[in-house]
């Protein structure tokens, strides 16, 4: 029995054709490339700056800080001035400025995601 060439020829030029079309495949090209979905719409979180003052403070109003409620604390000081600003348009700060300082210092900062209603605090308050 000897193995006829052309026979082998073939299947060496079949399977050289296979391993270059599922090399092919398994790079793929630009136009498969799946893109970062960006959301659409307002989303669920607050869209004004009284509505994300008011996400601050149920957040606070859920929070303790040594067994004390962070809102009550903050909300009892002499002079309590709440800001909000939209930095961009998925996001606010929202800023609690107290004297006396509570709850560690006068200046208190959060970011609100107006997607999600997620809070964020730049340093810990409770």
């Amino acid at each position: 029995m000897t193995p006829n060439s052309n026979r082998i020829t073939s299947r060496i030029f079949i399977l050289a054709l296979t391993v270059i079309g599922l090399a092919i495949l398994a790079c793929g090209s630009s136009e498969t490339v799946l893109s970062t979905a960006t959301p659409t719409g307002p989303g669920t979180g607050p869209q004004t700056t009284g509505e994300a003052i008011e996400r601050v403070r149920e957040f606070l109003g859920e929070k303790n800080f040594e067994n004390i409620n962070c809102l009550e604390t903050l909300e009892n000081a002499v002079l309590v001035e709440w800001t909000a600003v939209a930095l961009d348009d998925f996001n606010f700060s929202v800023t609690l400025r107290v004297e006396p300082p509570r709850l560690l210092h006068n200046v208190h900062t959060w970011a609100v995601d107006k997607r999600a209603r997620r809070v964020e605090s730049s340093r810990p308050t409770c």
